[in-house]
């Protein structure tokens, strides 16, 4: 399989408003910040007798959850516990839909077990083609961070692949996470990846 970074996936116009953080032959890095609304917050119990269910916030093994956030410029949150609010326009160039499926139960987490899910990420961009990126892999439980695999994206980000990693920086208003994200990207050649 080859891979060509081809044209710029990151220069830096009013409908790219990042700069990639570094360029070489391999990948394109760059950064972005997430606040993830608890108000958004969906989740459906496995087994709705589970004890971690009655637990404010609880989890178990099994339950399936859906949350929706925003991307931000970097810098625009700020780490620990703040006040912002994960629907304020100002700054935002993106959303977040986050589905997750819990592999421990709060029980668990709060015991110091540091992965809660398998979570899948869809990062949509205010661009003129409303791209997209995929991320897949593990959610850690608060405080924690985490690499994910990059398994694709449209737009501007087509024939990508790479990883990023989840910084969680604080916690904001609605109660859910604050994330800062680096991501490192690979444009697969298509004739070549066979």
């Amino acid at each position: 399989m080859g891979f060509l970074l081809g044209l710029p996936l990151l220069a830096t116009t009013p409908d790219h408003p990042f700069e990639a953080t570094r360029k070489d032959s391999t990948y394109e890095e760059f950064r972005v910040d997430v606040a993830l609304d608890g108000q958004t917050n969906a989740q459906v119990d496995a087994n709705p007798n589970d004890p971690n269910e009655a637990i404010p916030g609880g989890f178990a093994r099994g339950d399936f959850g859906v949350v929706n956030g925003s991307i931000y410029s970097p810098g625009v949150v700020q780490p620990g516990t703040q006040n912002n609010d994960p629907e304020d326009p100002k700054r935002r160039i993106g959303k977040i839909i986050c589905r997750a499926a819990y592999i421990i139960s709060t029980a668990q987490a709060m015991d110091g077990a540091t992965d809660a899910s398998f979570v899948s990420e869809l990062y949509i961009f205010d661009d003129a083609e409303h791209s997209t990126i995929i991320a897949d892999g593990l959610g850690p439980t608060t405080g924690q961070s985490r690499y994910r695999a990059i398994v694709g994206g449209t737009g501007r980000f087509r024939n990508v692949v790479g990883e990023l990693y989840e910084e969680n920086v604080g916690m904001n208003k609605t109660g859910f996470c604050n994330f800062r994200l680096t991501f490192k990207l690979t444009r697969v050649n298509a004739d070549q990846a066979h």
